[in-house]
């Protein structure tokens, strides 16, 4: 498959509706850099990636497409820390818009995502 990228870790930095059952989410990836997927069906009451793809949930994803928007395959759910006090949410919640607005889209910075996972095992 062209264009077609397996088992990349990755962090949701933000989702969001589009169209009528998906979600447009951002990714902060280790090889890839910041970028954007379409999650087909993940908006929908019955979809189990709608609750996979949260803040702060380390994940390992497959996504296929030649454009700057690429369609999610698959995913797998990794274990870490849970992101849960107050304080902990509304700091990770401006690192993540920080890596939104910030970096730019597909500019891999494998030291800066290892410091993204720090950071969040620390809050």
């Amino acid at each position: 498959m062209k264009g077609a990228v397996q088992q990349e870790p990755a962090y949701v930095v933000h989702r969001r509706p589009w169209r009528e059952t998906a979600l447009l989410v951002d990714l902060f990836t280790l090889n890839h850099g910041r970028m954007s997927v379409v999650a087909r069906g993940a908006n929908s009451t019955k979809s189990p990636l709608k609750a996979q793809l949260q803040p702060f949930q380390p994940l390992l994803v497959d996504w296929t497409g030649k454009s700057e928007l690429k369609t999610l395959v698959q995913l797998e759910v990794r274990s870490a820390p849970a992101v849960s006090q107050p304080r902990a949410l509304y700091s990770g919640f401006y690192i993540n818009e920080l890596v939104q607005r910030v970096l730019p889209v597909a500019d891999p910075s494998p030291a800066l995502f290892a410091s993204y996972i720090e950071t969040l095992q620390a809050l």
